[in-house]
């Protein structure tokens, strides 16, 4: 007898679209690794080349460089698509923040940690010239660990050389302060048409600081400079005006999203020719246009680019892209060279270093990262409720959903013609 199967449900355009952002996050992130076990930290970038295997991939990466120096930008557009839905889910402030805190700080400070572990007693940032400053000091590791850039704390702190655990974690400084304006943006400005809104209007603030470092000799205030990010809020409000596009095609603040993400791109260019050399606004333009494409396609759901971000092993990868961001530059480096010194053949040390790097990254996040998530979120919900309940501003309001004339009048037809109820 041979058993029927029920046909599982197709899947929502909105679910796919999900999964081909983790897997372009995936993909992104294996690229960003590339460009660090290779050109980074190469003769060329860095000089003196950090690698046991030498320059010898600075050819294949060089001619693509200005590519990858705005392709971690990718991230940015992701965030800020994924933040609208996020902050559609959330129930107020304090429940945002915790989902935030509980995805991102776990496995910051675990790989924090053991980042600082590896280098500090390793003996590494001795064994080059240009590795001195390696070493982790404490301040520099509580800094990382908070998502504080150390830069910006050193001053007030008589350490202005400070740096960061690991270089990549600077992306994590400008995600925070995104995260913090956006929800403070969503919680006074409730609701996806009045957030639209007030987000155009947080955008071209971005812009007119923009305008005013390019085109005046006044120095932008520090405080503004930190909040609206004048050189990367642009990359999230792409992906917002995307997040709207694709819940309605025809949406008039997803249009006015786009138009000051357009606005503002084209400024960031100029501004970014300014300290490029050999780079004019328009090619670095171009350059923005080839990063945010594949994040396009995919949102336009193309069939050919849905299938390669949807394949099982980008989607994997993509599942780990945090651990695997934020775990591989600096330990890799002084991993590399360690089994150098152990005897392994040069030759096979980038694919084994690429291997150690994604299987380490997925066995943590399916062994650390969602038990870690799953935890923090269980504790600090009851945090969460309590704090809404004592003080129900922090909650976001949601709009009411009014009726245009058009609708109404269906409303009324379509009660008018239902059957009446009860005993004929």
């Amino acid at each position: 007898m041979i058993r029927s199967r029920r046909a599982a449900p197709p899947r929502a355009p909105e679910f796919d679209r999900l999964i081909a952002l983790d897997g372009l996050r995936g993909l992104a992130a294996l690229t960003v690794v590339l460009a660090h076990f290779t050109l980074r930290w190469s003769s060329e970038m860095n000089g003196e080349s950090l690698y046991p295997y030498g320059d010898r991939f600075v050819g294949f990466w060089l001619p693509i460089a200005d590519l990858l120096l705005f392709g971690v930008n990718l991230f940015f557009v992701v965030s800020g698509f994924v933040m609208v839905k996020m902050l559609a889910r959330s129930t107020g402030l304090c429940d945002f923040m915790l989902r935030r805190i509980a995805r991102l700080w776990p496995m910051l400070f675990l790989c924090a940690t053991a980042t600082t572990l590896i280098i500090n007693l390793s003996g590494f940032p001795l064994r080059f010239e240009t590795t001195h400053y390696w070493e982790v000091t404490p301040f520099e590791y509580l800094s990382s660990i908070f998502f504080i850039d150390p830069a910006f704390l050193g001053p007030f702190f008589g350490r202005p050389w400070a740096s960061w655990v690991d270089g990549v974690y600077w992306t994590l400084w400008i995600d925070v302060r995104f995260y913090v304006l956006v929800a403070a943006v969503y919680w006074i400005w409730s609701g996806p048409r009045q957030f639209a809104r007030a987000w155009v209007c947080v955008q071209l603030a971005s812009l007119g600081l923009l305008m005013i470092a390019l085109f005046t000799p006044l120095q932008l205030p520090k405080l503004l400079e930190l909040i609206l990010q004048p050189q990367y809020l642009a990359w999230f409000t792409v992906g917002i005006a995307a997040a709207y596009l694709v819940d309605d095609p025809d949406s008039s603040e997803g249009r006015w999203l786009a138009l000051s993400a357009a606005g503002s791109m084209l400024f960031a260019a100029l501004a970014s020719s300014t300290f490029i050399p050999d780079k004019d606004w328009f090619d670095i333009l171009v350059l923005y246009i080839l990063v945010l494409m594949p994040f396009l396609l995919i949102v336009m759901n193309t069939p050919g680019i849905m299938s390669i971000f949807t394949h099982p092993i980008a989607v994997v990868i993509g599942m780990a892209s945090y651990p695997l961001y934020i775990f591989h530059e600096a330990s890799g480096v002084v991993v590399m060279n360690l089994l150098a010194d152990a005897g392994v053949p040069v030759s096979l040390i980038l694919p084994l270093m690429l291997a150690l790097a994604v299987t380490v990254a997925m066995l943590l996040h399916k062994i650390f990262e969602k038990s870690a998530r799953r935890v923090i979120l269980q504790i600090g919900q009851p945090g969460v409720v309590w704090s809404e309940r004592a003080f129900p501003n922090l909650r976001f309001k949601r709009e009411e959903k009014t009726l245009n004339n058009t609708e109404v009048q269906r409303a009324l037809i379509t009660q008018a013609d239902k059957p009446a109820q009860g005993k004929t």
